[in-house]
């Protein structure tokens, strides 16, 4: 039987106590800073850190539905969560920022988003950077890491965009899109050297107001004179031709037998016209501008041999009318006669004209 020491005041021990590997048993449970934690006691609070409720720690679940699944009553502000397929996540009693199921996870027993409790990612799963470039804090629009493509542009600015290198901005002024012509609201840099040459814009209405300033102070304003005489005008009002004041000499030149008019329908600028075109305009044709000349006598001997006759005139075509011995003859191949138009028109009869017993008379009728 193992040797006891009882007591009934306060112990105190001087040295470190060894209990030779022995346990301290019928140990009261700790209440106090100091106190010694009882077995039981220990394994409590262990299940209570791990159970959730009022700890800061909640035990591991596997996906996000079991994340969602963790009533209130097991779950407070700031607690600490780990879900294997999507990473370590803390509560937040105020959040109600839109979840999405990955950076944002909104309880089940949590009606909607209008109302607030929120397990937000702080660390995705190693496996996916972006994921950790979505995560967001206690307010909208708070994140806490880059993405992949963000990255690459940073690093971007050291290895080719540092905008204090002049090639580099040239590079990307070069680069942009051209506007031709700028409007008023528009905007150009300028270094302002009366504020240690700091970066400042100034729009295109006051690069123009101020260079108007400018040259007006440089050059004398001009002033458009009144015109008088043939053409008249005052001030920058329009210039007016005074009546009767266009002569001919003033018109454009024009060649020989040429009329100023317009054949070209609707209403337009004056045309030079031919000839033609006027005979045109007014419906004047070959027909009703010709002359008629009656018992004309072709030129011909008249010997019973001689079949051809002319006529010193232009003939209008099928306008003649050939009589001989006071009979029209027929004009055509095989018929009384023949006639070719020219200058001096041509008659051809089929029979020569007669001397005996008597001479036979030829008269013509025609138009030219």
């Amino acid at each position: 039987m193992g040797t006891k020491v009882r007591t009934s005041t306060q112990v105190y021990v001087d040295a470190n106590l060894d209990t030779n590997s022995n346990k301290i048993v019928n140990l009261s449970p700790g209440t106090a800073t100091g106190n010694a934690v009882e077995y039981d006691q220990m394994n409590t609070a262990i299940s209570s850190a791990l159970a959730g409720g009022a700890s800061s720690i909640h035990i591991p679940v596997a996906d996000l539905a079991a994340a969602k699944a963790v009533a209130s009553a097991n779950r407070s502000d700031k607690m600490m969560m780990h879900v294997e397929t999507l990473g370590l996540y803390r509560f937040d009693t105020e959040s109600s920022i839109t979840s999405n199921d990955t950076t944002v996870i909104r309880p089940t027993d949590v009606a909607s988003d209008a109302s607030a409790g929120r397990w937000i990612q702080l660390t995705p799963i190693s496996s996916d950077h972006n994921l950790a470039a979505n995560k967001q804090g206690g307010t909208t629009n708070e994140y806490y890491h880059l993405t992949s493509s963000e990255l690459a542009k940073l690093q971007g600015v050291t290895a080719g965009a540092d905008v204090t290198n002049a090639t580099n901005v040239g590079t990307v002024v070069a680069g942009v899109a051209a506007k031709t012509t700028p409007v008023d609201a528009d905007s150009l840099p300028i270094t302002d050297s009366a504020a240690s040459n700091a970066l400042k814009k100034v729009t295109w209405a006051n690069i123009k107001a101020t260079l108007k300033t400018y040259f007006d102070g440089l050059y004398n304003l001009y002033s458009h004179p009144n015109h008088t005489g043939d053409v008249t005008s005052t001030g920058d009002g329009a210039t007016v031709i005074g009546a009767n004041k266009v002569t001919n000499s003033m018109l454009s030149q024009v060649a020989t037998q040429t009329f100023k008019g317009r054949t070209t329908a609707a209403t337009g600028s004056v045309e030079d016209l031919t000839i033609a075109q006027v005979k045109a305009m007014l419906g004047l044709t070959t027909a009703n501008l010709s002359t008629r000349v009656y018992r004309a006598t072709p030129t011909g001997t008249v010997n019973g041999s001689n079949t051809v006759f002319t006529i010193a005139a232009l003939i209008l075509s099928g306008t003649e009318t050939v009589i001989k011995n006071g009979l029209v003859m027929n004009a055509g191949a095989g018929n009384d006669y023949t006639i070719s138009y020219g200058a001096t028109t041509t008659i051809t009869f089929l029979t020569a004209p007669g001397n005996t017993p008597f001479v036979d008379t030829i008269l013509v009728d025609y138009s030219y």
